[in-house]
């Protein structure tokens, strides 16, 4: 009986300390997740290390987001975060571009290329590090010529 107890008891503590965990966050958002083709989209994202010259490199983001073609619409953006301290919020911008209706699917990078001195052969690399995150958000309606100017 006090066997049954104790192995009750354990039971009961591994599944009261698996419910307190708290839910793992989502690493990149994209706000708003749904807009027009002149919405002012947002990434945010909390990044893993500095980005700068770390060692012999030189580390950065890149926000990357792609969706259905069409003719005088954007269909793929690519942006370069700024400098940031390691696990620092990042938020980037990207819109009022006339962007192409339907829903678009992006990345955030973490990436490192050769840090050289000025005015010196450099070899031209770039090395993708790890994947942050991904996101999506959609683009409602249709783009229009007016919309764009």
């Amino acid at each position: 009986m006090t066997i049954c107890a104790a192995a009750g008891a354990v039971a009961l503590m591994t599944v009261s300390i698996a419910a307190a965990a708290p839910a793992p966050r989502r690493a990149v958002g994209a706000m708003p997740r749904v807009g027009s083709p002149t919405t002012t989209f947002r990434v945010r994202f909390r990044a893993p290390d500095r980005t700068g010259k770390v060692g012999g490199q030189e580390r950065f983001y890149v926000v990357s987001a792609t969706g259905p073609g069409g003719e005088h619409c954007v269909a793929q953006v690519t942006r370069s975060a700024g400098a940031s301290r390691a696990h620092a919020r990042v938020n980037l911008r990207a819109g009022r571009q006339g962007w192409c209706a339907g829903r678009f699917h992006g990345s955030v990078t973490e990436q490192e290329r050769p840090a050289c001195p000025f005015r010196e052969v450099c070899p031209d690399y770039v090395i993708l590090v790890r994947t942050v995150g991904r996101f999506s958000f959609r683009v409602a309606g249709q783009s229009s010529a007016a919309d764009r100017r």
